[in-house]
């Protein structure tokens, strides 16, 4: 998956985009304080100094109000974004579709097409705004909560740290059934939407012969199976989360051991450094959803840049526009082809006089939509 053809979808938001990062930037950057002035003020409390509690109290306060203002801004503007990007998208697809050669439509199912204009592009644009902008404040609260644990016990930390792979591990096992699932899913919204397309068409024929219980039944399986789908995949989401925060807090319940056990270190070190612990479970569970999220966009970018890589169908760089039509209208030896089809038209011959109404009958398939 190239990440630079990824981000082109998202370049004319780049400036946006930035600024979101730089607001969960400096959520990440008020959280990571939260922890040390709580440690500061239990450690107040429990050697019983009531000097400048507070002050502090009041700072925390104030940090706490200031990390809910930039979450609401940064959400607010990323979820806009994010809808500008599927916009774009939709008309940015549609474009190319719509200059694409009739034999390509005619291989694949229409249904498959208005999943592309749907699931996926909607996917890939919550993955540009949302997942990618978040990495990096995740990032910083990651690194940023170890290197103030460390600041308080750098072989505690290196303990933490030695834990890592056992998370990424979890991810890997728990996170590799969601791209092929996420294909499933687009399958079988492509097949409800076929299904549904083919139903609102032959409406008629279905009301005539009374065929309305099938076809809501039929109908109501590939709903079914979209269901079943996306409970497997919610279940995955639902489960890797709390499962890797829970390996998280179970290694805290292990630092907070070491902790009581170990000697030279104030109340308020040894209140920090649990609240960092503590803290530390946020974005490596984040993270976790940032993994099964890339895995499912990988399904909808390849899909997309398949279709996007599709030659379009030349056009004449000479050609002129024609005059309105007067008079009659003569076909002289006409023959007409689709791709993978037989002829629909062969040496066709027909003269329509000015202001003459001509009927075409015929059997399905047999060339009248061609002709017109």
């Amino acid at each position: 998956m190239s990440l630079r053809w990824i981000l082109s979808f998202a370049w004319p938001w780049r400036w946006t985009l930035a600024l979101c990062s730089l607001l969960m930037l400096a959520e990440s950057a008020v959280g990571l304080a939260v922890p040390w002035l709580a440690g500061r003020y239990a450690g107040g409390l429990l050697a019983s100094t009531s000097a400048a509690m507070g002050g502090l109290l009041l700072t925390m306060v104030l940090l706490l109000a200031a990390q809910a203002v930039l979450r609401f801004a940064s959400g607010w503007m990323s979820g806009r974004t994010a809808e500008a990007i599927l916009a774009s998208l939709r008309v940015r697809l549609y474009d190319h579709l719509q200059a694409l050669p009739l034999g390509w439509f005619q291989q694949r199912r229409h249904g498959d097409v208005v999943a592309l204009l749907t699931y996926d592009v909607e996917r890939l644009s919550v993955y540009l705004s949302g997942t990618l902008t978040n990495l990096l404040p995740l990032m910083v609260s990651l690194v940023g909560a170890l290197v103030m644990m460390a600041r308080i016990d750098a072989r505690l930390t290196l303990l933490v740290l030695a834990t890592m792979p056992v998370f990424y591990l979890v991810m890997k096992l728990m996170g590799r059934r969601l791209r092929p699932l996420s294909s499933q899913l687009q399958q079988a919204y492509a097949d409800a939407m076929a299904v549904a397309e083919e139903n609102l068409q032959m409406l008629p024929a279905i009301k005539t012969f009374t065929r309305e219980p099938l076809e809501s039944a039929r109908y109501g399986e590939q709903v079914q199976r979209i269901f079943r789908l996306g409970n497997q995949e919610r279940l995955i989401y639902a489960a890797m989360g709390p499962t890797v925060q829970f390996l998280a807090a179970a290694g805290m319940v292990v630092v907070l051991w070491l902790l009581g056990s170990g000697q030279g270190r104030s109340p308020a070190e040894m209140v920090s450094f649990l609240l960092y612990a503590a803290y530390l479970t946020r974005p490596v569970g984040s993270l976790a959803n940032v993994y099964g999220q890339t895995r499912q966009a990988k399904g909808a970018l390849q899909r997309l840049r398949e279709v996007l890589q599709e030659p379009v169908e030349p056009t004449a760089a000479d050609g002129t526009a024609l005059p309105p039509a007067r008079g009659e209208i003569e076909f002289r030896d006409v023959s007409f082809a689709y791709p993978d089809r037989g002829a629909t038209l062969q040496g066709l011959n027909l003269t329509v006089a000015a202001g003459e109404t001509v009927a075409l009958t015929g059997v399905n398939g047999a060339g009248k939509s061609t002709l017109v």
